[in-house]
This record gives structure tokens, C-alpha cells and sequence, in this order.
């Protein structure tokens, strides 16, 4: 007669594992840096730590860990990476603005000073409209604006972020005006 099994229930068959306890707030920091590969096969860094710096506050960090979270869900379930890559220059442009400035780019005053009546966006858009003649008349590095589309774009791209971030307000949008081409 062949021996019956042993329970796993039995005694001698568990090990004792002691649990240990996980710190709180622990925060995977390697989401804030990740690579897509585009359809032209380039693969592109996205370094979510270029928008921190040493005098950047919990608050701030917080909105960016929550960005490069949504980011990542959306690089996963099918957003298309040439668009992600758009979206994440689009939005690093407002922050580059915003500090600047001296803004906070995840409040009110930010996102109106970019995208409101007289912001940054619309003196974007008043270069593109009144373009020099000739390319060769432009200094080195000169400004040349941006056209509607590309403002329109954008003002939906710092949207989207600022609703991952979970600090945008729709009362916020009362004050932009309508973009036309």
C-alpha cells in the first residue's frame, strides 16, 4: 500500500515566515523615467526628474509622480507613443514657462498665465501671424510661434496633465478664450 500524501496544512510542512512591514509613503521612483520607442523605431527618453529640481516642494513632486503614473497607464493600454511624446513636450514647455516666471504651474495663476487672455500661448500665436517674409531675415534661436492647431493643442495637452495631477479645476477654463485659426 502506497503512503498517503501529507497535508500542507501539516506542522512540519510550514516554514515560518515573519512578515515585515513596508515603510509608508514609499514611492517607486523609476516611473519617473521611462523610454518609448516611436514608429520610426528612435526610442525616446521620457525623464519625468527633469521637472524637479532641488527647491521643488512635496507638492509638486506629488503632481509629477501622479503624471508619470497616468503616463505610464497610457503608454500600457494603447495611447499612441508619437502622441505621448507630443503631450510630454507640450506640457514640458508650460513648466519651462511657469518656472520662468515664477509661477506655479499646477494652480490657477499658472494655467491662465499660459493659456489665458494674453498669455503666453496667444503671443505664440501673434508671432506665428506676422512672420517675417523671408527665413533668412529670423536671428539664431528666434521665436516663430505657433499656429492655432498647435495652441489649441497644447491648451488641451496642459489640461489633460494638470486632471492627472488632480489639481485642475473646470472653473479655470471660464477665463481662456477661444482659440480660432
Amino acid at each position: 500500500m502506497t503512503g498517503f500524501r501529507k497535508s500542507p496544512l501539516n506542522k512540519d510542512g510550514l516554514v515560518e515566515m515573519p512578515i515585515e512591514p513596508t515603510a509608508k509613503n514609499v514611492i517607486d521612483f523609476s516611473i519617473l523615467t521611462q523610454k518609448i520607442t516611436l514608429a520610426n523605431k528612435r526610442v525616446a527618453p521620457i525623464d519625468f526628474t527633469t521637472w524637479l529640481d532641488e527647491s521643488t516642494d512635496g507638492s509638486r513632486k506629488y503632481c509629477v509622480y501622479k503624471i508619470a503614473k497616468a503616463f505610464k497607464y497610457n503608454l500600457e493600454f494603447g495611447k499612441r507613443l508619437d502622441t505621448l511624446l507630443t503631450d510630454y513636450y507640450a506640457f514640458t514647455q508650460y513648466l519651462r514657462f511657469c518656472d520662468a516666471q515664477k509661477i506655479d504651474p499646477f494652480s490657477k495663476s499658472g494655467f491662465v498665465a499660459y493659456c489665458g487672455r494674453g498669455g503666453e500661448l496667444h503671443r505664440q500665436i501673434a508671432l506665428k501671424n506676422k512672420p517675417l517674409p523671408f527665413a533668412y531675415l529670423y536671428e539664431n534661436n528666434a521665436e516663430i510661434g505657433y499656429a492655432a492647431g498647435t495652441a489649441r493643442n497644447s491648451v488641451s495637452t496642459i489640461k489633460k496633465f494638470l486632471i492627472d495631477a488632480d489639481v485642475f479645476d473646470i472653473q479655470w477654463e471660464r477665463d481662456l478664450p477661444k482659440i480660432s485659426s
